[in-house]
This record gives C-alpha cells, sequence and structure tokens, in this order.
C-alpha cells in the first residue's frame, strides 16, 4: 500500500525547476540593471574638433579635457561658470594654456543653459566643432541636450566621458552615491524630454 503525497506538498523534482527561475530572474534583474546604467552612458569616437566643453561641476571634467588638449584633440578649451568657482584657475592649474582657454559668459543653473551659453560663444568665435567633457551618468543627457541646442547653430557634437570615473554601468546599484545620481539622472531627462529646461 502506498501513501498518496498531499497536492499542497513540494516535490522534490520540482526544486530544480524553481531554482532555473530564481537564477534566471537574478541575471534578468542585473542585466536590467546593468541596461538601465549602460544607457546613461554615451562615449563618441575621439576626433579633431574646434573646442572642448568642459560643463561645470567639478575638476575631473576639467583634468579630463586637459588631456584631451594635451593630446591636441581642440584648439580651444571652453568653460562654463556655476557657482563660486573659477574654473579657469583650475584649468591653469591643469597646464592649459591660458590663451587657449574661452569663458562661456554668464553664470549657469542648468546643462540647458550650459548649452545655450557655449552656443553664444562658438557662434561669436565661428567655432563648428565641439566634444562636450562630463561625467559618464550625464553624457546621454548632455549628448540630447546640446545637439538639440547647438545644432540650431549648425555646430556638430559628440560627447565624452571623464575616464577612470567613480560610475560604472555594471555596478551603479551597489553604492549609494550611483543608485541616486542614476535616479536624478533619468528624472531628469524625463523632465527635459516633457519640456522642462530648468536642469
Amino acid at each position: 500500500m502506498t501513501l498518496n503525497q498531499p497536492e499542497n506538498y513540494p516535490s522534490v523534482r520540482r526544486l530544480p525547476g524553481c531554482l532555473a527561475l530564481v537564477v534566471a530572474g537574478v541575471i534578468l534583474a542585473y542585466l536590467a540593471l546593468w541596461a538601465l546604467g549602460g544607457f546613461l552612458v554615451e562615449s563618441d569616437a575621439l576626433r579633431q574638433v574646434d573646442a572642448l566643453v568642459v560643463l561645470s561641476g567639478n575638476n575631473e571634467r576639467i583634468a579630463q579635457a586637459a588631456q584631451l588638449k594635451k593630446a591636441g584633440f581642440a584648439s580651444w578649451v571652453i568653460l562654463t561658470q556655476a557657482g563660486d568657482t573659477s574654473p579657469d584657475m583650475v584649468a591653469r592649474k591643469l597646464d592649459v594654456p591660458g590663451e587657449m582657454l574661452l569663458i562661456a559668459p554668464g553664470q549657469v543653473t542648468s546643462t540647458y543653459e550650459e548649452a545655450l551659453t557655449v552656443r553664444q560663444l562658438m557662434s561669436q568665435r565661428g567655432l563648428k566643432t565641439c566634444i562636450v567633457v562630463t561625467d559618464p551618468y550625464h553624457t546621454q543627457r548632455a549628448r540630447l541636450i546640446f545637439r538639440e541646442v547647438l545644432g540650431q547653430a549648425g555646430i556638430n557634437v559628440w560627447v565624452y566621458p571623464v575616464q577612470d570615473h567613480w560610475y560604472r554601468s555594471t555596478t551603479w546599484w551597489q553604492s549609494w552615491d550611483g543608485i541616486q545620481v542614476t535616479i536624478q539622472e533619468y528624472l531628469k531627462l524625463l523632465a527635459y524630454l516633457a519640456g522642462s529646461r530648468l536642469d
């Protein structure tokens, strides 16, 4: 006589299938997180341009532009101004020749304002090509904004992220800073696409 196994009792034979589903779920979640971070990071091929545009925010961006300038990718370095920082002083400390520096006019409070002031300066100088240097997680939005704004003046735009940056598209969710900037960038990107020009 054999005992019938209760229907609500999990069969041992079902465990491999359940385990496979769990593993597949973990892999899909990892790929989704990776894709979310990867979408934010853009890096165009380096090329000879008229100017390197350094977005305000941190000295790492200026340092990266200084390396590109020394490598001969551009004749000019354009800096934007935000807050109380003095970007031209920082750039000179990084050995960017003062005569090669252009400071975009006015104080800016958003990426969109940076694009407007850079377009004004480049148009006045007759500059037609530039590489925008910024943090990796900011490159997608920066490229979208700069291509829209500067494109109206016939200026070609490419973007290049700071190298050796702390942000990694493959591990951003493993730190609070990574989670914070990723969420913020998506919110700002969605806001821009919805018509906001505040950030």
